[in-house]
């Protein structure tokens, strides 16, 4: 995962049982979020609520089949695995300034019970295109439910992402399609005393099956401008893998490409007409020193379509000095990313 101060957690920590063919997790965390400590000015708060939550997931898996690989221990060395996953958000806060009553999901986090089902690896068990070994399928389904009396929500959220590998070729190109989508709000989002049916995101920074292409759909779009709700999109991936070491035998060279084509869940939420959100080209190099720690250049372009032009004119409509929105968005990104 990437973690920033702002995805990062504290409180009582997580209880492990790496044991095989089935592990768990149990915790109780938080996020410590004060806008008032950080920022030094409670009435411009730029962070997201305070939340406290506890809940246990469950993981049955088959290990990977190299020498020291401990799958009870580290994703990357599951071969196949299905996960159930259920959390309890004990506490939050609603932040008014900033996420108050008219927010689509902060404000009704508190209470908020969350229960995702998961799996990934090789679970296609045919010889055909030898699926069986080059083959993969992930995939997840997450429902948010929250019964309080003025915080009704009903949202949901899934992906399914089958991929090939070609590894009898150099470089051995790996291709994935993934369509995801993640709720938006149905009705008049004005409309308070209806049920809140958009997706919250909570507090996702990233992904550990691989550094770019997880579940913020681009480096553009999905990490400065759209948050993963309200949202459909299709995303196409390839990726090489250099046929050498560098450093030593560990290590590893790639270079990854990824396409997104994404839209509106419900457009009407954002003050849009048009599904059309934006379409973006990634291109990445990732140098894995090893398999917890690497480093990575990227760089995004995104082009706004007409809904997401729709949207962001909505939302800058009191602005005077507004400017129309013209051409692409270009991101560059250095990373260093370790694991623990």
């Amino acid at each position: 995962m990437r973690v920033t101060p702002r995805t990062a957690f504290s409180g009582f920590g997580t209880v492990r049982v790496n044991t095989s063919p089935v592990r768990a997790d149990f915790f109780l965390l938080e996020t410590p979020v004060d806008n008032k400590r950080a920022y030094g000015d409670a009435d411009f708060p730029i962070d997201q609520p305070r939340a406290r939550f506890a809940g246990f997931d469950l993981e049955w898996f088959e290990g990977a089949d190299r020498e020291g690989a401990n799958g009870a221990e580290f994703y990357w060395d599951r071969h196949r695995y299905l996960n159930f996953t259920y959390l309890n958000v004990l506490e939050a806060d609603s932040n008014p300034l900033l996420y108050g009553d008219v927010s689509q999901y902060w404000s009704r986090r508190d209470g908020l019970h969350v229960l995702s089902g998961s799996g990934g690896g090789a679970l296609l068990p045919t010889s055909l295109l030898n699926l069986r070994e080059d083959g993969r399928l992930y995939f997840q389904y997450v429902r948010q439910v929250n019964r309080s009396e003025r915080r009704r929500v009903d949202a949901e959220a899934y992906y399914i992402e089958p991929g090939y590998t070609f590894s009898s070729l150099p470089w051995m190109p790996q291709i994935y399609y993934r369509y995801s989508r993640f709720s938006g709000q149905k009705g008049d989002p004005a409309d308070q005393s209806a049920v809140k049916t958009s997706y919250d995101p909570l507090f996702i920074g990233g992904g550990i099956r691989d550094l770019f292409g997880n579940y913020a759909p681009g480096e553009v779009a999905g990490v400065y401008t759209t948050a993963s709700s309200n949202l459909r999109a299709h995303q196409v991936s390839m990726k090489l893998t250099a046929p050498f070491h560098i450093l030593s035998d560990q290590d590893s060279l790639s270079f990854q490409l990824i396409g997104y084509d994404l839209s509106y869940d419900q457009p009407h939420q954002v003050g849009a007409t048009s599904r059309r959100l934006a379409r973006e080209i990634d291109f990445a190099i990732q140098y894995n020193v090893d398999y917890r720690t690497s480093v990575a250049f990227a760089v995004g372009v995104a082009d706004p379509l007409k809904g997401g032009r729709e949207a962001i004119e909505a939302n800058v409509a009191a602005f005077p000095d507004r400017r129309p929105i013209e051409g692409a968005t270009v991101a560059a990104e250095l990373f260093f990313f370790r694991s623990w």
